[in-house]
C-alpha cells in the first residue's frame, strides 16, 4: 500500500510539473497552424547557429526583420510564405542568402534554417528531420488556401 501511495504521489508531482511547464510555454500566435511539418529540435538548433552566423545581420536573431527584408516570424511568415511550399523557401535561402555571399549554403543548411524558422514560429518539433530534398519540401506548406484567406480577412478587420 505504501508503494502505491508513493507511486501516486510521484505521478501527481509529474503531472503538476508538466502542467506548469505547459502553462509557461509561449502562446501560439493567431493564424499559426500547429500541425507541424517534420523537424527536430536538433535540426532547429543547427539552423539557429546558421542564422546567428549568416542571417542575423539582416533578419536579426528573432527573425522579425531587419534592413528592408520580409519578416520570418509570426504573421509576417504566414503572410508571405503561408501557401508557398517549403521547398521554395529552402531554395530561396540556399541561392540568395546571405545577400552578400549567395549560393554558399548547402541544401541541408538551408533546410536547417527552415527548421529554425518553424521553431521560432511555434511549430512543435517532432522525431523526424525536415528532409533536405526539394521534391519532398515542395509537398509541404504551412497553410491551406482557405486558412491563408482567413488570415488576410482577420488582418483586414484590425
Amino acid at each position: 500500500m505504501k508503494s502505491v501511495l508513493s507511486f501516486a504521489a510521484g505521478l501527481l508531482a509529474t503531472v503538476v510539473m508538466l502542467a506548469t511547464h505547459a502553462a509557461a510555454r509561449p502562446q501560439v500566435p493567431p493564424g499559426v497552424k500547429t500541425a507541424a511539418p517534420p523537424y527536430t529540435t536538433a535540426q532547429a538548433a543547427r539552423g539557429e547557429k546558421l542564422v546567428k552566423e549568416h542571417c542575423a545581420t539582416c533578419h536579426r536573431e528573432d527573425l522579425k526583420s531587419g534592413e528592408g527584408d520580409i519578416g520570418l516570424s509570426d504573421v509576417g511568415l504566414l503572410q508571405y510564405w503561408g501557401v508557398t511550399p517549403l521547398g521554395v523557401l529552402a531554395r530561396q535561402i540556399q541561392t540568395t542568402m546571405p545577400v552578400d555571399d549567395p549560393n554558399t549554403l548547402t541544401l541541408q543548411q538551408a533546410t536547417d534554417v527552415v527548421a529554425f524558422v518553424l521553431w521560432k514560429n511555434y511549430y512543435p518539433a517532432g522525431t523526424r528531420e525536415l528532409p533536405a530534398d526539394l521534391k519532398a519540401l515542395n509537398r509541404i506548406q504551412l497553410q491551406t488556401a482557405e486558412e491563408h484567406l482567413q488570415l488576410f480577412v482577420a488582418l483586414a478587420k484590425k
